[in-house]
């Protein structure tokens, strides 16, 4: 048949099915839930009264949940069932809550038991997934020394590559990752003391919303995670055919995963800013359409040039702006034309020496830029401070089309915000705009 089900230990399905023939085996630990667990133990007493529930007993009496226990027993599990595995089979561990405690059991259980990690991915939406192979040997347990150092380095090279603040769990998941990468591993409590031990060493900048970064990292980044991964979903869209939805989340994830693991959220978003569904398929904004916006932002950037010059300001470009506005040999208005949400690695947010700087991008990217803002408090307190506008291709069209004077300029600027302070997402006016 092509499935059975077997209501067995994991200890007893050596005895049902030969080793080397099971290609795929889906694991989902119990959860370190101690009442569910005492609950089951109260009810199963009262329920069966026989000698097996008798020995479930002393579960009563525990009044927290014992993690060096759980690891010993899902390795004693994981290895029961490692020799039922082909030679190219996989065990993957699913879990649906963000647990710390519970990614370390089970990757600590995992290497103890001699598995492989080949791939995973986390995010504090929707929990981890791991992916092992079976290797059929054992190590010993790793020294305290070792485990500190490496988490350390784990820590600084999963933030190096997201280039962003992340969230605590993801990170979590990434240094017990290189440990079973590694196979480094050991008793739970000693594991986890040393990696705690391994992220006091470094000195962490805690943000809001539970992000944690590394300021050492400043000088090290690349462009932020969510403006890579932005920036790819538009060129998959742009591709031309229409991509069913399962077909392109699949494309997606396979290429940014492990430490790269986006938020589903934030995926959901990128899409619904560059593309429209019908329920199954995505496709293209046709405003999205990369020759579009380019002429759209030739022709915005020439209409804003003429309006510098009604206003008698002298218009230039260069200097890293596509239209500067100056009077008296000084620039007092600073343009920068985007059709992405994307800043950069803060580039785009440095001060510009007492100019009023201003980023003009298409309206379908304020829900996203508002994102990457919250995501990044550090973008949002430089963007703050540094005294930056967010115009909307709309809103520049109507100021070109309204403005008499530098007054009313400076007046109607900020009238249609497409983000306010610390990054909240304000709407001024109904609808959106491409």
């Amino acid at each position: 048949p092509a499935y059975f089900l077997l209501p067995a230990a994991a200890r007893d399905l050596p005895r049902h099915l030969p080793p080397g023939s099971v290609s795929l085996i889906l694991a989902d630990p119990p959860r370190p839930d101690g009442v569910f667990w005492a609950l089951s133990a109260l009810w199963a007493n009262w329920l069966w009264d026989t000698p097996v529930s008798h020995a479930l007993r002393p579960l009563l009496g525990r009044r927290r949940f014992e993690w060096d226990w759980h690891q010993e027993a899902l390795r004693a599990a994981l290895a029961a069932v490692a020799p039922l595995l082909t030679p190219e089979g996989h065990l993957v561990v699913l879990l649906a809550e963000p647990n710390e405690d519970l990614v370390a059991a089970t990757s600590q259980a995992a290497t103890a038991a001699g598995y492989e990690l080949v791939g995973w991915g986390a995010s504090s939406e929707v929990g981890c997934q791991l992916a092992w192979r079976w290797r059929g040997e054992t190590v010993p347990p790793a020294p305290r020394d070792t485990v500190i150092r490496a988490t350390g380095e784990a820590f600084r090279e999963c933030l190096r590559q997201r280039a962003e603040p992340s969230h605590r769990f993801l990170l979590h998941t990434a240094v017990h990752a290189d440990l079973a990468y590694r196979r480094l591993h050991g008793p739970f409590s000693a594991v986890v003391q040393a990696v705690q031990a391994g992220w006091e060493g470094l000195e962490l900048e805690p943000l809001e919303e539970g992000l944690l970064w590394l300021p050492a990292l400043e000088g090290e980044m690349g462009l932020p995670l969510a403006d890579r991964l932005e920036e790819r979903i538009w060129s998959l869209l742009a591709e031309g055919a229409p991509w069913e939805t399962e077909a392109l989340l699949v494309a997606l994830y396979g290429e940014w995963n492990g430490p790269l693991t986006p938020d589903p959220s934030f995926v959901s978003l990128c899409l619904r800013s560059y593309g429209e569904t019908d329920g199954r398929t995505w496709r293209l904004r046709e405003e999205d359409v990369p020759d579009r916006r380019r002429e759209e932002i030739e022709g915005l950037r020439r209409d804003l040039e003429a309006l510098g010059r009604r206003l008698r300001f002298r218009v230039a470009r260069g200097r890293g702006w596509d239209v500067r506005w100056r009077e008296k040999g000084r620039d007092l208005y600073l343009f920068r034309f985007s059709p992405t949400a994307s800043l950069g690695a803060l580039g785009v947010l440095r001060a510009a020496g007492g100019a009023r700087p201003c980023l003009v991008l298409p309206g379908g990217r304020a829900e996203l830029l508002a994102a990457k803002l919250r995501r990044d408090p550090r973008l949002a307190r430089a963007a703050w401070e540094a005294g930056w506008q967010f115009i909307k291709f709309r809103h520049l069209r109507r100021l070109v089309a309204e403005v008499k004077s530098r007054r009313m300029f400076d007046v109607l600027l900020g009238l249609d915000p497409m983000v306010g302070p610390r990054g909240v997402q304000i709407q001024l006016f109904p609808g959106g705009e491409p």
